[in-house]
């Protein structure tokens, strides 16, 4: 289970300012990152999003047991801070139907309001459970590096799953009739392969490794353009991140336990 660490308390609210933001933006980032977030847990359930405003930009972060993500916005905002938004707060960001909506800095607090309507605070640092799980302990280099579309890969894997939740990805290794191998993918059940994909290509030491057909699926079915997946072996984390640096995906390892 993931590092916790406990949350501040809620301080006595003071307004400091305001900025504009768009809704569709908002909402955008905050689906890229929902699959990460706990909500579908059985257990262990966080139900909760963070925020961290700073720089200028807005990253919106989960991470649940098996999975962390992180959406990137710009913001214009000369404040700063961490929040939370709790799952009812998730709700009614997904309801949105405004343009633009403003965002309401307070000491240790944050609130938004939609075409005027009254100031309605959905993040604030504190929810059941008083913890939040640590982003410590990722991996910060990879031995392979596979670069893609996000539709093509998202593509692959709807029909992968619909197979199989185990998928093995193999870079390299020389086979009969090719002078370096594509990078090819196999499900566990069947066999069932998708050789030969020459949207894919890949760069760094020879691997063979199994993901979780399913996680990655909700880790890059809402992206677009390009990617570039990041591994180190069959035990090990890997990454998913956008080559416009606006999200960054890091994943478990595959385990005959994980499910859909």
């Amino acid at each position: 289970p993931p590092v916790t660490e406990p949350l501040p308390k809620m301080p006595a609210k003071k307004q400091i300012g305001t900025v504009a933001l768009d809704t569709a933006l908002l909402a955008k980032a905050v689906k890229k990152v929902l699959f990460a977030s706990g909500i579908n847990e059985m257990a262990g359930d966080f139900h909760c999003l963070k925020v961290v405003v700073s720089g200028g930009e807005i990253d919106i972060v989960a991470r649940d047991r098996r999975a962390y993500a992180r959406s990137r916005l710009p913001v214009g905002s000369p404040y700063q801070g961490v929040f939370f938004i709790k799952k009812d707060g998730l709700k009614i960001i997904q309801k949105l139907d405004s343009d633009m909506l403003t965002l309401t800095f307070y000491n240790g607090a944050l609130g938004f309001s939609s075409d005027g309507s009254a100031n309605i605070e959905i993040l604030i640092p504190e929810y059941t459970g008083g913890k939040f799980p640590s982003e410590g302990g990722f991996p910060t280099s990879f031995k392979t590096e596979t670069k893609c579309k996000a539709e093509d890969l998202a593509a692959l894997l709807s029909m992968a799953v619909s197979v199989s939740d185990e998928l093995t990805i193999t870079m390299g290794f020389v086979t009969a009739g090719y002078v370096k191998s594509p990078i090819r993918f196999r499900t566990a059940a069947d066999g069932i392969a998708f050789e030969r994909s020459p949207g894919f290509k890949w760069e760094g030491e020879e691997l063979k490794i199994r993901v979780n057909a399913g996680t990655l699926l909700h880790a890059v079915e809402n992206l677009t353009g390009d990617i570039t997946l990041s591994f180190s072996g069959d035990d090990m984390p890997y990454s998913v991140k956008s080559e416009n640096g606006e999200f960054l995906a890091v994943l478990s390892s595959y385990s005959p336990a994980e499910r859909k």
